[in-house]
C-alpha cells in the first residue's frame, strides 16, 4: 500500500520537485544579480552578466545605441572641446540612455526579483499540501488498520453464512425426498372377532 502511496502522489512529488528546482534556480540568479549590482561601476554595464539582462532584447538596442555614441563622442573629442554644440547633445543622449538602461535594468531586476517571491509562495504551498497529505495518508492508513480485521470478521461471517444456507438447502432438499422403506405386501382386513 505504501507503493500505491508514492504512485498516487507521483504528479504531486513531480510538481513540488519542479518547483524546487525553479526556486534554486530564482535564488541563485538573484544572488548572481546582487553581486553583480554591487560591483557595477558608473558607465559600465556589468549586469549584462545577468542573463534576464542580457537577453532582453530592448535593453541590448539601448547598449547598441550608447556605444555607438561612445564612439561617435570619441571621435568628436578628438577635434572638439567639451563644449561644442554637438558633444555637448550626445553627452546628454549618453546621459539618458545610461538612465534608460538603469531603468531597464532595474525592471528586470525587479521582475525577477517578483518572480522569486513568486516561486517562493508556491513553494510554501507545495509544503503544506504536502505536509497535508502526509496527514491524509497517515489517517488513510490508521483506518486501514482499523478495517482489516473487520474485514477478516466479515469474511469469516460470510463464509459461515453461506455454509449454514447450503446446510439449509440439504436439509430442504432431504426433506422433499422422504422415501419410505415400508411396503403393503396384503391390504389389511378388518377382524372378525376379537
Amino acid at each position: 500500500n505504501g507503493a500505491e502511496l508514492v504512485i498516487h502522489n507521483a504528479p504531486f512529488d513531480i510538481g513540488f520537485l519542479k518547483a524546487g528546482l525553479r526556486l534554486a534556480d530564482l535564488t541563485a540568479r538573484q544572488e548572481s544579480l546582487k553581486r553583480i549590482l554591487a560591483s557595477t561601476r558608473r558607465g559600465e554595464f556589468d549586469a549584462e552578466a545577468f542573463k534576464p539582462v542580457a537577453d532582453n532584447t530592448k535593453l541590448t538596442t539601448l547598449k547598441t545605441e550608447y556605444f555607438r555614441l561612445q564612439g561617435e563622442r570619441a571621435q568628436l573629442a578628438e577635434r572638439y572641446l567639451p563644449d561644442y554644440p554637438k558633444v555637448k547633445t550626445i553627452d546628454q543622449r549618453l546621459a539618458q540612455l545610461r538612465e534608460d538602461i538603469a531603468n531597464g535594468t532595474r525592471t528586470v531586476i525587479q521582475t525577477t526579483e517578483e518572480e522569486l517571491r513568486q516561486t517562493q509562495e508556491l513553494e510554501k504551498k507545495q509544503k503544506r499540501m504536502a505536509a497535508e497529505a502526509k496527514a491524509e495518508a497517515l489517517e488513510v492508513n490508521k483506518l486501514e488498520v482499523e478495517f482489516d480485521p473487520l474485514r477478516r470478521e466479515k469474511d469469516s461471517v460470510q463464509s459461515q453464512y453461506e455454509s449454514l444456507m447450503k446446510r439449509e438447502k440439504e436439509v430442504a432438499m432431504a426433506g422433499l425426498l422422504r422415501t419410505n422403506n415400508i411396503r403393503m405386501l396384503d391390504p389389511a382386513l378388518v377382524p372378525k372377532a376379537p
